[in-house]
């Protein structure tokens, strides 16, 4: 909890030490604000239907199931998820990248994503849909497709690598160049993964995962080469560069 607290009040644009990791945070100036209106249109939906879905260009897919007696098992085999994640969560044309992931919303982890993203009961929805999450009488499934993410980061611009020889096509690398006046350098990232999950469990379209990856490229502006090389060596534990 003291390294959740810890990461969420870090200063900007500073190099800050947090139990074995050192991070650096960047400001963006905007981001895309979650899509608090069609969850709200979705949970209205539910209501009326026991079921009801939308998704996030092609990126994820949001199911809804509703039963006011609590959501059964059978409830969530009656509605249409599997064709609705076939019709716009899954894409031909990446073939065996094509990768899916499901969580259930709220997640109730305490890991990295569980730090970066806003509590449920923060949510802008009805309160009495806060209590049928509680109470199971309302079920959000998330289906995301990281193929698809690694797309969107190169129609952007930038470079993604796939990992080598591994059997889980959920991994690539993300790699941002950095540019100093008289330095050049590489920013690695495992793919986005902290990014992802937080975007999902925030319902913000994809696009806010691309610019947290492209905001690391502005790491020159706030850090000299020197700074960041000594930072990174200070510290036994891992580097952590983060978009916030």
């Amino acid at each position: 909890m003291d390294v959740a607290r810890d990461r969420k009040n870090a200063p900007f644009h500073e190099l800050t030490e947090i139990g074995t990791e050192r991070i650096f945070t960047l400001k963006l100036e905007r981001e895309p604000e979650p899509e608090w209106g069609k969850l709200r249109a979705a949970i209205r939906a539910a209501r009326r239907n026991g079921y009801a879905y939308f998704s996030l260009d092609g990126f994820v897919g949001y199911a809804l199931f509703y039963n006011r007696n609590g959501v059964t098992g059978e409830d969530m085999q009656s509605g249409g998820l599997a064709e609705d994640i076939r019709r716009t969560v899954m894409h031909e044309e990446l073939g065996p990248r094509n990768s899916l992931t499901i969580n259930q919303l709220p997640a109730l982890d305490d890991n990295t994503p569980a730090t970066l993203t806003l509590p449920f009961f923060l949510w802008k929805v009805p309160r009495n849909a806060i209590r049928d999450l509680i109470r199971h009488r309302l079920v959000i499934m998330a289906v995301f497709n990281s193929g698809r993410m690694e797309k969107l980061l190169k129609d952007a611009g930038v470079e993604v690598r796939p990992a080598e020889g591994g059997k889980d096509y959920r991994s690539f690398e993300v790699v941002v160049p950095l540019s100093w006046e008289n330095a050049r350098g590489e920013y690695h990232m495992g793919g986005p993964w902290d990014e992802m999950v937080a975007a999902v469990r925030e319902f913000r379209h994809p696009s806010a995962v691309v610019m947290r990856v492209q905001a690391a490229a502005r790491i020159p502006d706030h850090l000299t080469a020197q700074q960041l090389i000594a930072g990174a060596n200070e510290t036994p534990g891992p580097e952590d560069a983060a978009a916030s």
